[in-house]
Protein backbone atom coordinates (compact mmCIF):
# COMPACT_ATOMS: atom_id res chain seq x y z
CA UNK A 1 0.00 0.00 0.00
CA UNK A 2 1.36 3.49 -0.90
CA UNK A 3 2.91 5.39 2.03
CA UNK A 4 3.45 2.28 4.20
CA UNK A 5 7.01 1.72 5.52
CA UNK A 6 8.61 -1.59 4.60
CA UNK A 7 9.04 -4.09 7.45
CA UNK A 8 12.27 -3.89 9.44
CA UNK A 9 14.47 -6.94 8.98
CA UNK A 10 16.56 -7.90 12.02
CA UNK A 11 20.06 -9.34 11.60
CA UNK A 12 20.39 -13.09 11.57
CA UNK A 13 20.31 -14.65 15.02
CA UNK A 14 18.28 -11.81 16.65
CA UNK A 15 14.64 -12.54 17.38
CA UNK A 16 11.96 -9.90 17.98
CA UNK A 17 10.58 -9.93 21.52
CA UNK A 18 6.78 -10.22 21.80
CA UNK A 19 5.03 -6.96 22.67
CA UNK A 20 3.45 -8.48 25.74
CA UNK A 21 6.91 -9.37 27.10
CA UNK A 22 7.96 -5.67 26.84
CA UNK A 23 4.71 -4.26 28.23
CA UNK A 24 4.61 -6.51 31.30
CA UNK A 25 7.47 -4.83 33.25
CA UNK A 26 6.03 -1.42 32.42
CA UNK A 27 2.62 -2.41 33.77
CA UNK A 28 4.26 -3.77 36.92
CA UNK A 29 6.10 -0.46 37.47
CA UNK A 30 2.87 1.46 37.09
CA UNK A 31 1.12 -0.79 39.59
CA UNK A 32 3.90 -0.04 42.08
CA UNK A 33 3.41 3.70 41.61
CA UNK A 34 6.51 4.25 39.52
CA UNK A 35 6.07 7.17 37.12
CA UNK A 36 9.60 7.62 35.99
CA UNK A 37 11.02 10.58 37.97
CA UNK A 38 7.96 11.03 40.22
CA UNK A 39 9.25 8.99 43.23
CA UNK A 40 12.41 11.10 43.36
CA UNK A 41 10.41 14.34 43.20
CA UNK A 42 8.05 13.05 45.85
CA UNK A 43 10.96 12.34 48.17
CA UNK A 44 12.27 15.89 47.63
CA UNK A 45 8.83 17.38 48.39
CA UNK A 46 8.57 15.26 51.54
CA UNK A 47 11.97 16.44 52.77
CA UNK A 48 11.07 20.09 52.08
CA UNK A 49 7.71 19.74 53.86
CA UNK A 50 9.41 18.19 56.89
CA UNK A 51 11.96 21.01 56.95
CA UNK A 52 9.26 23.69 56.81
CA UNK A 53 7.29 21.97 59.57
CA UNK A 54 10.42 21.79 61.72
CA UNK A 55 11.08 25.51 61.24
CA UNK A 56 7.49 26.36 62.20
CA UNK A 57 7.69 24.22 65.33
CA UNK A 58 11.01 25.80 66.36
CA UNK A 59 9.53 29.28 65.84
CA UNK A 60 6.42 28.46 67.87
CA UNK A 61 8.38 26.89 70.72
CA UNK A 62 10.82 29.80 70.90
CA UNK A 63 7.90 32.26 70.87
CA UNK A 64 6.14 30.44 73.70
CA UNK A 65 9.36 30.36 75.68
CA UNK A 66 9.82 34.15 75.26
CA UNK A 67 6.22 34.66 76.35
CA UNK A 68 6.87 32.51 79.44
CA UNK A 69 10.01 34.46 80.33
CA UNK A 70 8.66 37.92 79.47
CA UNK A 71 4.84 37.79 79.52
CA UNK A 72 3.18 40.63 77.57
CA UNK A 73 -0.12 41.51 79.17
CA UNK A 74 -0.43 45.20 78.25
CA UNK A 75 -1.38 48.01 80.61
CA UNK A 76 -3.75 47.05 83.40
CA UNK A 77 -6.50 49.68 83.68
CA UNK A 78 -8.47 47.97 86.45
CA UNK A 79 -6.55 49.53 89.39
CA UNK A 80 -6.92 53.09 88.10
CA UNK A 81 -10.55 52.54 87.12
CA UNK A 82 -11.33 51.27 90.61
CA UNK A 83 -9.40 54.17 92.14
CA UNK A 84 -11.53 56.67 90.24
CA UNK A 85 -14.78 54.79 90.90
CA UNK A 86 -14.15 54.98 94.66
CA UNK A 87 -13.78 58.80 94.50
CA UNK A 88 -15.87 59.92 91.54
CA UNK A 89 -18.97 62.05 92.09
CA UNK A 90 -21.89 62.17 89.64
CA UNK A 91 -21.38 64.86 87.03
CA UNK A 92 -17.57 64.75 87.10
CA UNK A 93 -16.27 63.97 83.58
CA UNK A 94 -14.07 60.89 83.32
CA UNK A 95 -11.81 61.05 80.27
CA UNK A 96 -10.49 57.61 79.38
CA UNK A 97 -8.10 56.06 76.91
CA UNK A 98 -9.96 52.73 77.25
CA UNK A 99 -13.67 53.00 78.08
CA UNK A 100 -14.57 49.39 79.09
CA UNK A 101 -12.62 49.14 82.40
CA UNK A 102 -13.94 52.52 83.59
CA UNK A 103 -17.46 51.66 82.45
CA UNK A 104 -17.40 48.41 84.42
CA UNK A 105 -15.89 50.06 87.52
CA UNK A 106 -18.30 53.02 87.51
CA UNK A 107 -21.31 50.92 86.58
CA UNK A 108 -22.47 53.64 84.19
CA UNK A 109 -21.39 55.48 81.08
CA UNK A 110 -23.01 58.78 82.07
CA UNK A 111 -19.79 60.71 82.74
CA UNK A 112 -17.45 58.81 80.43
CA UNK A 113 -15.66 60.52 77.53
CA UNK A 114 -13.44 58.51 75.21
CA UNK A 115 -10.18 60.21 74.19
CA UNK A 116 -9.37 58.38 70.97
CA UNK A 117 -6.80 60.24 68.82
CA UNK A 118 -6.78 62.62 65.84
CA UNK A 119 -9.09 61.22 63.13
CA UNK A 120 -6.23 60.52 60.71
CA UNK A 121 -4.69 57.92 63.03
CA UNK A 122 -5.61 54.22 63.12
CA UNK A 123 -6.87 54.38 66.71
CA UNK A 124 -9.67 56.83 65.90
CA UNK A 125 -10.51 55.01 62.68
CA UNK A 126 -10.85 51.66 64.45
CA UNK A 127 -12.50 52.59 67.75
CA UNK A 128 -14.84 55.46 66.93
CA UNK A 129 -17.88 55.81 64.69
CA UNK A 130 -19.65 58.83 63.27
CA UNK A 131 -23.30 59.21 64.22
CA UNK A 132 -26.06 60.50 61.96
CA UNK A 133 -25.85 63.94 63.63
CA UNK A 134 -22.08 64.21 62.97
CA UNK A 135 -20.72 63.27 66.39
CA UNK A 136 -17.82 60.92 67.00
CA UNK A 137 -18.60 58.27 69.63
CA UNK A 138 -16.83 55.25 71.06
CA UNK A 139 -17.51 52.26 68.85
CA UNK A 140 -18.50 49.95 71.72
CA UNK A 141 -20.00 52.01 74.55
CA UNK A 142 -21.41 54.86 72.45
CA UNK A 143 -19.98 57.59 74.71
CA UNK A 144 -18.75 60.86 73.23
CA UNK A 145 -15.31 60.61 71.66
CA UNK A 146 -12.67 63.36 71.53
CA UNK A 147 -10.82 63.37 68.20
CA UNK A 148 -9.10 66.77 68.14
CA UNK A 149 -6.74 68.88 70.22
CA UNK A 150 -9.31 71.68 70.39
CA UNK A 151 -11.96 69.36 71.86
CA UNK A 152 -9.48 67.99 74.36
CA UNK A 153 -8.38 71.49 75.43
CA UNK A 154 -11.93 72.74 75.84
CA UNK A 155 -13.06 69.68 77.79
CA UNK A 156 -10.13 69.86 80.20
CA UNK A 157 -10.21 73.62 80.72
CA UNK A 158 -13.97 73.73 81.35
CA UNK A 159 -14.05 70.74 83.72
CA UNK A 160 -12.32 71.60 87.01
CA UNK A 161 -13.30 68.28 88.60
CA UNK A 162 -12.39 65.99 85.71
CA UNK A 163 -10.65 62.63 85.95
CA UNK A 164 -8.24 61.59 83.20
CA UNK A 165 -7.29 57.91 82.93
CA UNK A 166 -4.45 57.22 80.51
CA UNK A 167 -1.20 55.24 80.30
CA UNK A 168 2.39 55.95 79.33
CA UNK A 169 2.39 53.70 76.26
CA UNK A 170 -0.52 55.48 74.58
CA UNK A 171 0.66 58.93 75.58
CA UNK A 172 3.82 58.55 73.54
CA UNK A 173 2.65 56.25 70.73
CA UNK A 174 2.43 57.67 67.21
CA UNK A 175 -0.80 55.73 66.64
CA UNK A 176 -2.39 57.31 69.71
CA UNK A 177 -1.59 60.64 71.41
CA UNK A 178 2.02 61.65 70.80
CA UNK A 179 2.11 65.28 69.68
CA UNK A 180 -0.28 68.07 70.71
CA UNK A 181 -2.81 65.77 72.42
CA UNK A 182 -0.17 64.22 74.68
CA UNK A 183 1.27 67.69 75.37
CA UNK A 184 -2.15 68.96 76.44
CA UNK A 185 -2.78 66.02 78.74
CA UNK A 186 0.58 66.33 80.48
CA UNK A 187 0.79 70.14 80.34
CA UNK A 188 -2.61 70.95 81.86
CA UNK A 189 -2.97 68.13 84.39
CA UNK A 190 -0.99 66.56 87.19
CA UNK A 191 -0.51 62.92 88.12
CA UNK A 192 -2.56 61.89 91.14
CA UNK A 193 -2.23 58.11 91.11
CA UNK A 194 -0.14 55.58 89.18
CA UNK A 195 -0.52 51.80 88.98
CA UNK A 196 2.48 49.44 88.72
CA UNK A 197 1.63 48.63 85.08
CA UNK A 198 1.86 52.28 83.95
CA UNK A 199 -1.77 53.38 83.92
CA UNK A 200 -2.27 56.82 85.46
CA UNK A 201 -4.98 59.00 86.97
CA UNK A 202 -4.54 62.72 86.26
CA UNK A 203 -6.50 65.77 87.45
CA UNK A 204 -6.69 69.37 86.24
CA UNK A 205 -3.66 71.28 87.49
CA UNK A 206 -4.05 74.62 89.32
CA UNK A 207 -3.55 77.58 86.99
CA UNK A 208 -0.01 78.44 88.23
CA UNK A 209 1.11 74.86 87.58
CA UNK A 210 -0.05 74.68 83.98
CA UNK A 211 2.38 74.89 81.09
CA UNK A 212 2.03 78.39 79.52
CA UNK A 213 3.03 77.10 76.09
CA UNK A 214 0.24 74.51 76.20
CA UNK A 215 -2.25 77.15 77.36
CA UNK A 216 -1.35 79.26 74.30
CA UNK A 217 -1.63 76.20 72.07
CA UNK A 218 -5.09 75.48 73.45
CA UNK A 219 -6.22 79.06 72.93
CA UNK A 220 -5.13 78.91 69.29
CA UNK A 221 -6.69 75.50 68.63
CA UNK A 222 -10.00 76.42 70.25
CA UNK A 223 -10.17 79.72 68.38
CA UNK A 224 -9.59 77.96 65.05
CA UNK A 225 -12.20 75.31 65.80
CA UNK A 226 -14.86 77.80 66.86
CA UNK A 227 -14.09 80.09 63.92
CA UNK A 228 -14.62 77.15 61.56
CA UNK A 229 -17.88 76.28 63.29
CA UNK A 230 -19.08 79.86 63.54
CA UNK A 231 -19.33 79.77 67.34
CA UNK A 232 -17.65 81.58 70.22
CA UNK A 233 -14.94 79.93 72.33
CA UNK A 234 -15.64 79.57 76.08
CA UNK A 235 -14.59 82.37 78.41
CA UNK A 236 -11.29 81.77 80.24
Amino acid sequence: MAGRSPPVRLPAGIRRAPARRIAAPLRARRRNGDRGGWPARRRVFSVLAAAVLALVLVHEVSGLNRLRIQPVTGTDYNPVAQYVAARHKPGEPVLVALPPPAYLALGSRDDLIFVSSPPDRPRAQRYTRLTADGRYVDYWTGVTSIVSTAELCETILTSPNLWLIVDDARLWADWAYVGPMADVMTGLTYEQYRSPSGSVVRRLAPTPSRNPRIERLCAQEMEKAHHAAGTNPPSP
